[in-house]
């Protein structure tokens, strides 16, 4: 069970990287005009967070180039995996730990906020298929954790704790 209904994305900071995501967007999500809404000028400027929405409604993409002073591309600790045979960086568990307790804090994890609106999903903001956002916060407010997701976490953290019990 995946403890957040989205995949975050940390690219370093450059226009060349943000231009090789949206080609990698618009080679899984074709017809979708909005990939377009996702600038180099906003992800090196002021808007360091965009949050991505695709067709498809299954996920959705918190693309990053710095989390405020916590953490950017080059500061994550990570470790190469090979994905259907594709060398992946992916954060260290440690490092997930950090970067979640970062950005959602203790006072979100222990207090669960309904959705906007009454919505029952997060996956259905096709109304607003590219958002940007100055800092985390600013993410984090405009989508409030479920208390299910919240025990999620919490069962993700449980995860880490015996992860790094058994891991060298």
């Amino acid at each position: 069970m995946r403890a957040t209904e989205d995949l975050d994305l940390f690219i370093r900071g450059t226009a060349e990287n943000v231009e090789r995501l949206r080609a990698a967007l618009r080679a899984s999500y074709a017809n979708d005009p909005h990939i377009e809404e996702i600038s180099a000028a906003d992800l090196l400027g002021d808007y360091p967070a965009v949050r991505y929405y695709p067709p498809s409604g299954d996920l959705y993409f918190d693309i990053l180039t710095r989390l405020g002073e916590v953490a950017s591309f080059e500061t994550v600790e990570a470790e190469t995996r090979e994905i259907e045979g594709a060398r992946v960086s992916v954060a260290t568990p440690l490092a997930l730990y950090r970067l979640k307790k970062a950005r959602y804090g203790p006072s979100v994890i222990r207090t669960p906020r309904p959705y906007a609106s009454g919505s029952t999903s997060r996956m259905m903001r096709i109304d607003v298929p590219v958002q940007k956002f100055r800092s985390i916060e600013d993410m984090n407010r405009a989508a409030p954790l479920r208390p299910s997701v919240l025990a999620d976490f919490d069962r993700f953290l449980r995860h880490c704790a015996r992860y790094w019990k058994i891991a060298p």
